[in-house]
């Protein structure tokens, strides 16, 4: 009798098995649910809405222009924060080399800028286009307002920010080229604000005025020696002491094995 009775048991508990599970696991799911939902009324509430937005890192660009080109507003939830899109339309502005989007919770922003800054002008009509050392054009101004060097010789056939320099010419890539080397390694060398006009009329025969009017003849990238023009602007660095002084003349540097000077 009890054996009978022992299974009965068993077998009515089987049958309300998978009704209990399905019960539990709906359970579960309201539950999971809930908490999902709480989460997101928890991070979507007031509380996390943008109240400050600060810029750190620009030396030129405008605080208020790069807040408004991000997109990022008062009053917007911080964690709607479209940061890639942001950072893309900051780096339109044709000066940036890096940015971060940095969020403090519960509702300040900082925009921090690696901002890059111009190493020559390039004459074009009326306007003066502002690159960097890799060539690529970062502003269009009416007046130079850097002391860094204008390049003479050389016509744009674009001046559009953000893009790299096309010249006009049949041995453009050469002088674009060249015009990235003698940047870099004037930078490099920190004299670029010795430096007042860079001449590539010829590229066989570079020219450079010096703030103080001192022409160098520095010839052209890699003559019969191998003296390459990083060499040369090396070796320039090295004499400026000895003609910084002087106004006027000219510094013969074709050759740096036979380098001679004249002053006025």
């Amino acid at each position: 009798m009890n054996k009978e009775k022992s299974t009965a048991t068993t077998e009515y508990r089987k049958k309300r098995s998978p009704y209990k599970t399905t019960v539990s696991r709906a359970k579960i799911a309201g539950i999971l649910c809930l908490a999902a939902l709480a989460v997101i009324l928890f991070f979507m509430s007031p509380v996390f809405r943008i109240r400050s937005i600060d810029v750190v890192g620009n030396i030129e660009l405008k605080k208020a222009e790069i807040i408004d080109v991000s997109g990022i507003k008062k009053g917007d939830n911080i964690f709607r924060i479209d940061s890639e899109k942001a950072r893309n339309a900051i780096s339109g502005l044709g000066k940036v080399t890096g940015i971060e989007i940095i969020r403090s919770l519960p509702g300040d922003v900082t925009i921090r800028v690696y901002e890059k800054t111009e190493c020559a002008y390039i004459m074009e009509k009326a306007a003066y286009t502002g690159i960097d050392e890799t060539g690529m054009i970062i502003s269009t101004m009416s007046g130079l307002d850097r002391n860094v060097p204008l390049i003479k010789g050389i016509k744009l056939v674009d001046t559009k920010k953000g893009q790299y320099i096309k010249i006009d010419r049949k041995d453009s890539k050469v002088a674009s080229e060249l015009i990235r080397k003698i940047l870099t390694e004037l930078k490099n060398q920190e004299i670029l604000g010795k430096v007042k006009y860079i001449d590539l009329s010829d590229l066989d025969d570079i020219k450079m005025t010096l703030r103080n009017d001192v022409l160098v003849n520095m010839g052209k990238d890699g003559n019969e020696d191998g003296d390459n023009i990083e060499y040369k602007i090396a070796f320039l660095k090295a004499i400026i002491p000895e003609i910084d002084s002087q106004t006027g003349g000219v510094v013969e540097l074709s050759d740096t094995e036979n380098v001679t000077s004249s002053m006025s």
